[in-house]
């Protein structure tokens, strides 16, 4: 039915600057702002060029250049959801 859709959101943030060699930890916030529940969400985020992967949260896991989160079912209305992971600075 009309408005019972899942409305999914993803967004990236990290600090402006960093040193080269230090770490550059980037975060991802993610929810569900439709009426209805979404299954088999998955987060695909690339590493930005010019880096190397450190680490990631939440189960994140990375193979090629990139971090895969599993998230699996997101409920209708849950925002604010976030994840992160952390890269070094080569160039």
């Amino acid at each position: 039915p009309p408005g019972l859709a899942p409305g999914l959101t993803v967004g990236k943030s990290a600090p402006a600057t960093v040193a080269p060699g230090a770490p550059l930890p980037y975060t991802v916030t993610y929810g569900n702002s439709g009426g209805a529940a979404a299954s088999g969400v998955v987060i695909r985020e690339t590493l930005p060029a010019g880096t190397t992967f450190v680490s990631a949260t939440g189960g994140g896991t990375e193979s090629a250049g990139i971090v895969t989160w599993s998230v699996g079912s997101l409920g209708a209305g849950v925002t604010g959801q976030t994840v992160s992971f952390t890269v070094a600075v080569t160039a």
